[in-house]
């Protein structure tokens, strides 16, 4: 009996600290032939991939609610000074040495 309670509450525990899964939301739905449905291409040419052999069709998600508002822009990967232009260099005189008279 008390291994049963034991192993009750670990299944309970391993059960509650769970997350939900999170639903896909990308532009393309792939509806198979089968009925089965795929939302998670984030461009039709995935989706035509994934059915390739398959059947079915590629649908927009009428889901998709695109990128969240607050979401940070992608980083550039072109460097901040690239676009200043590179300062000229000074003209460097030509040192002669004196000669001996």
């Amino acid at each position: 009996m008390r291994l049963w309670l034991f192993a009750l509450s670990i299944l309970g525990g391993a059960l509650a600290s769970t997350n939900p899964a999170a639903a896909q939301n990308y532009p393309w739905c792939a509806a198979y032939r089968n009925g089965g449905t795929n939302c998670g291409f984030s461009n039709f040419a995935q989706c035509q991939a994934a059915l390739s052999g398959n059947g079915g069709v590629c649908e927009e998600n009428t889901q998709y609610t695109g990128p969240a508002k607050n979401a940070r822009p992608a980083a550039s990967t072109t460097p901040r000074h690239a676009d200043k232009p590179k300062p000229k260099e000074p003209a460097h005189e030509k040192l002669v040495a004196p000669q001996p008279q």
